[in-house]
């Protein structure tokens, strides 16, 4: 008797755990004293197939103090600075049924462009993040103006960050 198969053997990998692709065409624009924030939900994971696994979309923010540097999102993404959260609906698996509609369900859908308003207030103006660029250290006595020094060129160069008014 002949016995054959196919696969890699091995130990047994986790389950691969679906991340969805990032939101996409966001537009903020701010009248009055309302900020009005559109954005287009995912329709594909980011990392495999299959139908797009999102229950929601979490909104961040803060002000920023001027000429302060945009924070890192280990400092932003945390629950101080959660602005808002929309449910989304859940795709409907292949071969099964459409369900009902039920009425009062706002929640969008994915592919749907999706709008998110808040209304500003004074405290929500005072600035929270407030860390300003790391300044080059002047430079030493003996060297020649234009020539970095060993102190200036350890600074990591920080990127720009367009600000529209």
């Amino acid at each position: 008797m002949l016995s054959a198969a196919c696969g890699k053997s091995g130990p047994p990998l986790p389950p691969l755990r679906l991340v969805p692709a990032p939101v996409s065409a966001v537009v903020a624009q701010r009248t009055g004293n309302e900020v009005l924030l559109t954005f287009t939900l995912p329709t594909a994971n980011a990392n495999g197939p299959g139908p797009v696994d999102l229950q929601y979309v979490e909104i961040y923010g803060g002000t920023i103090a001027p000429g302060a540097t945009a924070p890192a999102n280990r400092d932003l993404l945390v629950p101080k600075h959660l602005v808002g959260r929309i449910e989304v609906k859940q795709p409907v698996p292949e071969g099964k049924p459409q369900p009902a509609e039920r009425p009062g369900d706002t929640r969008p859908s994915a592919g749907e462009k999706t709008t998110f308003v808040e209304e500003i207030t004074a405290a929500k103006l005072t600035p929270v993040f407030t860390a300003m660029p790391v300044a080059p250290a002047p430079a030493a006595a003996g060297a020649p103006a234009g020539t970095p020094t060993a102190a200036a060129s350890a600074v990591p160069a920080l990127p720009g960050i367009p600000i529209r008014a």
